[in-house]
């Protein structure tokens, strides 16, 4: 979802030729599809996101990347031992933004997976939050 809705904003601030983002998972099956409730949610923001396939980090540009943002301290902890020397590129992303001013005591998006409507649409509204901070962070 942060991909796409990124790839969005980045469009509508006319700042998409300027970053390329795309999103890979610590345990993504390669080629899996999002599941119903992604496509669902996403459709809300009309954003269609049928067609994206899933990467595996491993199988990523993970090494060509300039800034490595994860949804939860768990992910980031396991690209820090996976890739120890791009440790200086990885947060998350409520990290990297300085979601709240409580100095980040959460700093997970949990994953909606197989949760229900309501907590892809918190998911998203989270993601939109951290995106709005993250645009006015590079803009």
């Amino acid at each position: 979802m942060a991909e796409y809705l990124f790839k969005e904003m980045l469009q509508q601030k006319g700042l998409d030729r300027k970053y390329e983002v795309c999103s890979s998972g610590v345990f993504a099956y390669n080629g899996q599809t999002p599941p119903k409730e992604t496509i669902d949610t996403m459709m809300s923001r009309s954003i269609d996101v049928s067609n994206h396939l899933a990467t595996p980090t491993d199988l990523s540009n993970v090494y060509n990347m300039d800034l490595i943002l994860c949804m939860t301290n768990a992910q980031k902890l396991q690209l820090w031992t996976r890739y120890k020397e791009l440790k200086d590129r990885i947060y998350t992303l409520k990290e990297y933004v300085i979601y709240d001013d409580n100095k980040n005591v959460d700093v997970d998006i949990e994953d909606p997976y197989k949760g229900s409507w309501a907590i892809y649409l918190e998911c998203l509204r989270q993601i939109d939050i951290c995106l709005n901070k993250l645009i006015g962070i590079i803009e």
